[in-house]
């Protein structure tokens, strides 16, 4: 944490609580001496976490989108082109 908060010049302290607050949402996990590690994706709680992540900016996105006064058919269309672009699965939820 210290060489990050050195790297980026945030106080440790700061580095810190991001640490604690990634750890309880589940998106890493610490070990003692060993450091920080991404949580494994596969599990229930990650993949709860990536839902209210993305569910999260999509929303942000909407509203932008209000305010900018884009159609809703339009931004759906925008969204599947981009998801286009990355051959995403089209597996359930």
């Amino acid at each position: 944490m210290r060489q990050l908060a050195g790297q980026i010049a945030i106080n440790p302290n700061t580095i810190a609580k991001a640490y604690r607050q990634l750890e309880q949402q589940g998106i890493i996990v610490t070990k003692a001496g060993a450091g920080a590690f991404v949580a494994n994706l596969d599990s229930n709680l990650s993949r709860s976490v990536r839902k209210k992540l993305i569910s999260d900016e999509l929303e942000r996105i909407a509203v932008d989108a209000f305010h900018m006064q884009i159609e809703s058919q339009t931004l759906l269309e925008w969204f599947n082109s981009a998801v286009a672009k990355f051959n995403l699965p089209s597996g359930k939820e």
